[in-house]
């Protein structure tokens, strides 16, 4: 697997089929998007903070977006 490249539509591909086929909840998808986000953005900028991520993909605040996983149970 040396050298190999994915895009980051290959990646976000691979992302939604797991998704779908273990029926995720809309809770577990925001994540891996908020996952898929983070890998993109530090590709681009290795320093980066979690905040910027959000700022960059979200029309909510940081503080609102971390508060969809308050006690994840």
């Amino acid at each position: 697997m040396e050298n190999i490249r994915y895009t980051f539509g290959d990646i976000e591909s691979g992302m939604g089929f797991i998704a779908e086929g273990l029926s995720l909840s809309e809770r577990d998808t925001d994540l891996m998007e908020l996952l898929l986000n983070a890998i993109y953005d530090r590709s681009e900028s290795a320093d980066i903070t979690l905040d910027e991520v959000i700022s960059n993909h979200y029309s909510g605040t940081p503080a609102e977006v971390r508060s969809w996983w308050t006690n994840w149970s």
